[in-house]
């Protein structure tokens, strides 16, 4: 459960991210705003986001 649940976070975030990419190619770069918007802010959902990915991840090497 805890692997299915890691993935679907990773496509997330994936989709996401090509959103992005998608949305920067016009004469508006949203990405630069978005990074400043999370590094100046440094909004709860995105440490709630990065918490998941890295918490749900068994790192066994």
């Amino acid at each position: 459960m805890q692997k299915e649940n890691f993935f679907l976070t990773k496509l997330e975030c994936f989709l996401v991210i090509i959103g992005l990419i998608l949305i920067d190619v016009g004469p508006i770069p949203v990405t630069a705003f978005g990074s400043l918007f999370i590094l100046f802010r440094r909004p709860k959902w995105f440490k709630e986001l990065i918490d998941h990915i890295y918490l749900s991840k068994n790192f066994d090497y």
